[in-house]
């Protein structure tokens, strides 16, 4: 990960197979058992990460808790991903356009917004942020500007981030129930799919180049009775045609 973060490169960090499921198994589920402490906890999805927005679900320690979660997806087809971004306002991982990361990501847009703010308000960046250059880190006198000066750092991050894409694929995770108890044996935390999800949302594109083509060579036809290769050798008998016959016939003679 220091590698990745130096060269600013993704290719450096290598992708892990995908966990695969048994779609026999009618509730997925995965937990993580005897934990030290207590945690906070955020469901999103892989191409995502929690920001200041979130919201965690604190579990205090000695307990044991089980979340149930239904999953929404929103996928993207490759004729939309061949569109300009302007075009379908939503990026990819990959169209990076961040200064402080090599992936883009709704979240991580944001954060470069604020860190912008913070460096803006009070010339400096906490130092969990990551820098660029000399962007200096905050001392304590640097974290009392920022705390005092709150209110106005949200308004121009609010103000200054309306140009963050949303991501093209997007995973929603809502927690339909939470049952937490005492347990002496550490902290356990359970979660598991209610059920594997039925709708898929798509964005996909309805009206295309070819598309035009057609409806407008379907239309000619049924208007006028010709067809695009018919207004095709119009355009060149009216053109092409004749300039060759007056021009060409004059150097003849």
């Amino acid at each position: 990960m220091l590698r990745y973060w130096l060269n600013n490169t993704l290719e450096l960090v290598p992708t892990p197979p995908a966990l695969m499921v048994n779609p026999s198994i009618s509730k997925p589920a995965a937990i993580l058992m005897e934990l030290t402490a207590g945690y906070k906890i955020f469901f999103h999805g892989y191409n995502e990460l929690p920001d200041y927005y979130s919201t965690p679900i604190n579990i205090p320690a000695a307990t044991a808790s089980k979340f149930q979660l239904t999953l929404s997806d929103l996928s993207t087809s490759p004729e939309v991903k061949d569109l300009q971004v302007s075009q379908r306002h939503c990026r990819l991982t990959s169209e990076g356009n961040l200064q402080y990361t090599p992936v883009y990501s709704h979240h991580l847009c944001f954060m470069e917004c604020r860190m912008k703010v913070y460096l803006r308000v009070c010339n400096c960046t906490p130092y969990y942020f990551r820098r660029l250059g000399p962007d200096p880190i905050c001392n304590p006198a640097g974290m009392n500007c920022l705390f005092k000066n709150l209110e106005e750092i949200e308004a121009l991050g609010i103000s200054s981030c309306h140009g963050c894409d949303t991501n093209c694929d997007e995973y929603v995770f809502t927690i339909d129930s939470v049952e937490t108890t005492d347990w002496f044996l550490g902290t356990n935390v359970e979660w598991d799919l209610i059920k594997y999800p039925e709708i898929r949302y798509k964005r996909s594109l309805i009206f295309s180049g070819s598309n035009l083509i057609v409806q407008f060579g379907g239309a000619t036809g049924l208007l006028l009775g010709a067809s695009v290769l018919s207004l095709a050798e119009i355009v060149f008998f009216v053109t092409l045609r004749f300039c060759w016959c007056v021009f060409g016939k004059r150097q003849v003679d």
